[in-house]
């Protein structure tokens, strides 16, 4: 099933910001460009909407409802979006910033990317080793989806397109949840 409507998913392409608007992270272990982590810093009304309604408590609520198994209250850390071409990688890691009792959920909300072969067009995958050798979940599409995975667990995630055909390309909106008591 599609993560946000047709009509939302389109409005979302149509306003996708370009590569100028993206700032390249220094990172070792990554290898793209993000932007956009303040909403109210820029004026593209249609991505403020999707981010204010990603931070608004109507979604919270939807939120915990699915991770009611935690017995928790969770609220929207983090937003930003990112954007990945040729030659972006993101090593496989375990997130070993967060405490692990703290229960932090990532949610990677794909907006476009190439569905031929998601696992060699920058879909984040799950992997039991940090060779992209073992994967355990990678996504079907790359198209108005979203991956939802403890980032506290122990298992790797990352993308690989160190292989990849030029004019690769994936566009994703990323959010974290966190514990509002730890």
């Amino acid at each position: 099933n599609d993560f946000f409507t047709d009509s939302s998913h389109k409005s979302l392409l149509e306003n996708w910001p370009n590569i100028n608007f993206f700032s390249q992270s220094s990172n070792i272990l990554k290898f793209y460009s993000r932007g956009f982590t303040k909403f109210n810093n820029f004026d593209n009304q249609e991505l403020k909407k999707i981010f204010l309604f990603l931070k608004s408590s109507e979604f919270e609520k939807f939120i915990n409802q699915l991770l009611q198994f935690e017995m928790k209250d969770y609220y929207n850390y983090s937003i930003g979006l990112s954007l990945a071409g040729n030659n972006s990688y993101l090593v496989p890691h375990i997130d070993g910033l967060q405490n692990t009792k703290s229960k932090t959920y990532n949610f990677i909300f794909f907006i476009d990317g190439n569905d031929s072969d998601p696992s060699l067009s920058g879909a984040t995958g799950l992997y039991s080793d940090n060779n992209f050798e073992k994967p355990f979940f990678i996504p079907s599409t790359m198209k108005n989806s979203v991956l939802i995975y403890n980032s506290t667990s122990e298992f790797y995630h990352g993308f690989n397109f160190t292989r990849l055909q030029k004019k690769i390309y994936r566009k994703t909106i990323n959010f974290k949840f966190f514990p509002k008591e730890l």
